[in-house]
């Protein structure tokens, strides 16, 4: 789900994604720190809603503006991957992306 608890976005741009839990599988081989051309998403954390794990966030280069890109929600069966990266093919063409959509794949049906 995409948009689900998006406030807008800025921009569409160059920004840098931060991995904040390099433990997760989701974050497997992927580097610390990378730039995308994408869309920055503001998102707002629902109180009232499931549980979230934030993996990486998404930092706009002038540094105002840094809001959660991948993470995952609890569920009490299945698994939920969340990515609001891959806008167009200049996202879908960044190896580190394509590393992220890869391992969420992975870890949804290893369930």
């Amino acid at each position: 789900l995409v948009g689900g608890a998006s406030r807008g976005h800025g921009p569409f741009g160059e920004f840098e994604v931060s991995v904040v839990d390099a433990s997760h599988p989701l974050a497997k081989d992927v580097p610390a720190t990378f730039r995308i051309e994408d869309e920055l998403y503001r998102f707002e954390i629902d109180p009232k809603g499931a549980a979230i794990h934030v993996i990486a966030v998404g930092r706009s280069l002038d540094g105002k503006e840094e809001w959660p890109v991948v993470w995952t929600v609890a569920r009490e069966k299945g698994r939920t991957a969340c990515i609001t990266l891959g806008h167009d093919e200049r996202a879908h063409s960044n190896a580190s992306y394509q590393k992220l959509y890869v391992n969420a794949a992975r870890w949804v049906r290893e369930r």
